[in-house]
C-alpha cells in the first residue's frame, strides 16, 4: 500500500457510506472520551453499534447489553492502553493485552432471539468486539467488520485479532517510512487526508473497507501520475 493509495480510498470511504456521521455523533455526545463507567455512554455506543451495522444490538436489550459492557469494561480496564498511546508504540505484551481484551469481551451476551418457544443468546461477536476497543482506545486499535476479517483471511479467533493489530502496525510503520522521505509528520495524515476524526489505525481499516469489503481496485501508479499533469 502506498500512501497515495491510502489517500485515494479514504477519500472513497468518506463519500461511498454514511459510518461518519455516527460516529462524530458518538464523538460529540461523549466529548471524545467515552466512559464506560457512564450509563448514557453505554448507550450511545449500543446506538453507534447499530448505525454501524451491529444488529445483534437488538433495541429492546439495550439495558441487558449495558449492563453486560461494564461488567466487561470492570474487569478489562486496567489492561487497556493508555489511550494516548499510538498502535505502533504498543510493546508485544502490550499487543498480547489487547487480544486478551478482545476475548473478555467477544462471548458477552448482546441480546437475546427468541424462536420456537426457546430463547437464544445471541453474543457479542468478533466484529463488534474490535469495534467497541476501537472507540475505547482509538489510537491504538484497528476495527474491522466480517467482510474484511474474512477477506484477510482472518477467523475472528483473539489469535488472529492480535495478528490483525500488528499487521495494521506494520503497515502504518511503512507509511511512517514514506512520510520521513516526503517530511511529512505520521500523526498529522489523518487531518490532511480530511479524516480529521479517523487515527491511523482507523486509516488502515478504511483502507481495508473499500478495497476488502467492496473489493474495488485501486488505481496504478502511472493513473496517479498522469491525473497529477492532467490538473495542471
Amino acid at each position: 500500500m502506498t500512501l497515495a493509495e491510502l489517500a485515494f480510498a479514504c477519500y472513497l470511504y468518506g463519500k461511498l457510506n454514511e459510518y461518519d456521521r455516527p460516529y462524530n455523533w458518538f464523538r460529540d455526545v461523549t466529548e471524545g472520551a467515552p466512559n464506560m463507567d457512564e450509563p448514557e455512554h453505554r448507550e450511545a455506543l449500543l446506538v453507534l453499534l447499530n448505525r454501524w451495522g451491529c444488529r445483534q444490538f437488538a433495541q429492546e436489550y439495550y439495558e441487558h447489553a449495558s449492563k453486560e459492557l461494564f461488567s466487561w469494561h470492570t474487569k478489562a480496564f486496567a489492561m487497556l492502553p493508555d489511550k494516548d498511546k499510538n498502535l505502533w508504540d504498543l510493546t508485544p505484551q502490550e499487543l498480547n493485552q489487547m487480544g486478551t481484551v478482545f476475548e473478555s469481551l467477544v462471548d458477552h451476551i448482546a441480546s437475546y432471539k427468541e424462536m420456537d418457544g426457546r430463547s437464544f443468546a445471541i453474543r457479542v461477536g468478533p466484529a463488534a468486539a474490535a469495534k467497541i476497543i476501537f472507540v475505547l482506545r482509538p489510537r491504538a486499535a484497528a476495527p474491522w467488520d466480517d467482510e474484511t476479517r474474512e477477506g484477510l483471511g482472518f477467523n475472528g479467533s483473539t489469535v488472529s485479532y492480535t495478528s490483525y493489530l500488528r499487521s495494521v502496525k506494520s503497515m502504518i510503520e511503512g507509511i511512517e517510512k514514506t512520510c520521513r522521505r516526503h517530511a511529512l509528520v505520521l500523526e498529522n495524515l489523518p487531518k490532511m487526508l480530511q479524516r480529521p476524526n479517523s487515527t491511523m489505525p482507523k486509516l488502515i481499516e478504511e483502507y481495508y473497507w473499500v478495497t476488502v469489503s467492496k473489493g474495488c481496485a485501486l488505481p496504478k501508479e502511472t493513473v496517479f501520475q498522469n491525473w497529477a499533469q492532467w490538473a495542471r
